[in-house]
């Protein structure tokens, strides 16, 4: 009986039939399709490795990517800020130095005006202001020196009389020469230094301080004093008015409001401020 007889027949189990030769190459057919399939199976696995290796690579180069950009981005808005920070406050810085040199300036040409005989009358500015106060003062104006009071220290002075009666009884204590003192003041307030000139636009209260140069009064003892003159503005009549004067050393420089101006005591109980403007005892 040969192959082709049984391959025709009805037995089922024929394979151990098979010659040799035809059992070894399927044997060998069946181990390299195992092969195979192990192979692929193992190139399936190696591609998804590679695939979830190169997305993993993707994505973190996408980080980094994103991560240097934000850096940028931040870096370029840090510096645009600061930028921005430096020239604003280099233009603060140019103004405040402007402002300062302004104010020197018109101190300086209406104390020339003063010196050359000049009477002002001119409440607009703080300068002004002074040279109007020292004119005044100079020249026995009281009619002016009452007009340029504050509210707040014609009340705190003269004891709710009215201003036309102060104007007379100074004026009268004027041409006595019971203001002397006052007179040689205002003189030494000829070299006067700015303290303290508020910038615009100028609110209710606002001070603007000067300081007088060392003097002593007459029959005084001991070191000169600087004095210090404040005037505060009103935003009603749009004018700088008398608000204050004083020894230096009793005067805060941090008062930049005439309601933080604090009345001078007398003996120990004086409260002394150091050029910051701190009290000091």
């Amino acid at each position: 009986m040969d192959y082709d007889s049984i391959a025709k027949g009805r037995r089922r189990n024929w394979k151990p039939l098979l010659p040799e030769e035809v059992r070894k190459e399927e044997a060998e057919a069946r181990r390299e399709a195992a092969r195979e399939k192990r192979k692929g199976k193992k190139s399936t696995e190696l591609g998804r490795e590679e695939y979830r290796r190169r997305f993993r690579e993707d994505s973190e180069e996408r980080d980094q990517a994103l991560w240097l950009r934000t850096k940028r981005q931040s870096i370029i808005l840090l510096g645009g800020f600061l930028l921005l920070a430096l020239g604003w406050s280099g233009f603060k810085l140019g103004m405040k130095s402007w402002r300062i040199r302004e104010n020197r300036e018109a101190l300086s040409q209406v104390q020339s005006d003063l010196a050359g005989g000049a009477t002002i009358a001119d409440l607009s500015t703080p300068p002004f202001a002074f040279a109007t106060w020292r004119s005044a003062w100079l020249t026995g104006d009281m009619r002016t020196a009452v007009s340029m009071l504050s509210a707040t220290t014609f009340r705190a002075i003269t004891k709710n009389r009215s201003r036309p009666e102060v104007m007379r009884q100074w004026a009268d204590m004027y041409s006595r020469g019971a203001y002397e003192s006052r007179i040689q003041l205002a003189q030494a307030f000829e070299k006067a230094e700015v303290l303290a000139i508020p910038s615009k636009p100028w609110s209710d209260g606002d001070l603007a301080v000067f300081r007088s140069a060392p003097y002593l009064r007459p029959k005084e003892m001991g070191e000169p004093h600087r004095y210090t003159l404040a005037f505060s503005y009103d935003s009603n009549s749009k004018q700088w008015l008398f608000a204050d004067l004083r020894d230096a050393d009793f005067f805060s420089v941090r008062w930049l409001s005439e309601k933080q101006i604090m009345p001078v005591k007398s003996g120990l109980n004086a409260t002394r401020y150091n050029e910051s403007g701190y009290p000091i005892n």
